[in-house]
């Protein structure tokens, strides 16, 4: 299973899971994925059987979410919760009061969204039918009722927290663990480079102390197209100075 399927499900089944607040939800995302190895193991598709495993875990959790709301809640969540597997997407949206969250996520390896400049309809249009997780500390948001439904998939995270402690509560909330380190500027994933193949982009004393370097994995099309604000930044970072 190649690395964009194996995230496009993570980060689907995470979303999916969260809205019925699934725990351990680190483990039951973990399960899903699993079963998705094994199944692409059998069948020819990758895309098959993400989305029959999709619509299993879709079912479930429209069935908990639909057990305590009335018919027309019932109606929304079926319409608003794709009946298909969404493409790869951000993993968390961050809204305007999230910028510092962002970055930090990012470090933590996951691909994070910051939307600084829209308002919050705009927001959760964009959110309907993602497969990532909305972030926001704004505690009315969460009493629209695509959020208070579970129509998207949503944290609040309390506003009177610093940075890394707000990292550590959305860490905690959703059990996520750490994973290799993205760019904090743009979320692009970093790689290993030898040094002389991007001497010229580097100060002298990086080169001189550096004896390898991550450079940010060039990204394909069609993820620039899905995601535009995906595009890299360029980043080059010392792996450690005098490290092996």
């Amino acid at each position: 299973m190649d690395a964009e399927v194996y995230d496009r499900a993570e980060q689907l089944f995470r979303g999916l899971l969260w809205r019925i607040r699934q725990q351990p939800l680190e483990a039951a995302v973990a399960a899903f994925v699993e079963q998705l190895r094994l199944a692409t193991a059998v069948q020819t598709s990758a895309d098959e059987a993400l989305e029959k495993l999709y619509r299993r875990v879709r079912g479930q959790v429209l069935e908990q979410l639909a057990s305590t709301a009335g018919a027309r809640r019932r109606r929304m969540l079926e319409t608003l919760i794709s009946p298909l597997p969404p493409p790869l997407g951000f993993d968390f949206h961050c809204d305007a009061g999230l910028g510092g969250l962002s970055r930090w996520l990012r470090a933590a390896g996951y691909d994070a969204a910051f939307w600084p400049d829209i308002d919050d309809d705009d927001l959760l249009r964009k959110m309907i039918g993602s497969g990532g997780i909305l972030l926001s500390s704004d505690t009315r948001l969460f009493d629209r009722g695509v959020l208070a439904s579970g129509a998207v998939a949503g944290l609040l995270v309390p506003v009177s927290l610093t940075k890394r402690q707000q990292l550590a509560f959305v860490r905690a909330e959703l059990d996520l663990p750490l994973k290799p380190p993205r760019c904090m500027a743009c979320g692009g994933r970093f790689i290993k480079v030898d040094k002389e193949s991007v001497r010229e982009r580097i100060p002298p004393r990086t080169y001189s102390l550096a004896r390898r370097l991550l450079s940010l994995w060039p990204l394909p099309a069609p993820v620039l197209e899905r995601n535009p604000l995906a595009a890299n930044c360029g980043s080059i970072r010392p792996i450690g100075a005098g490290s092996a």
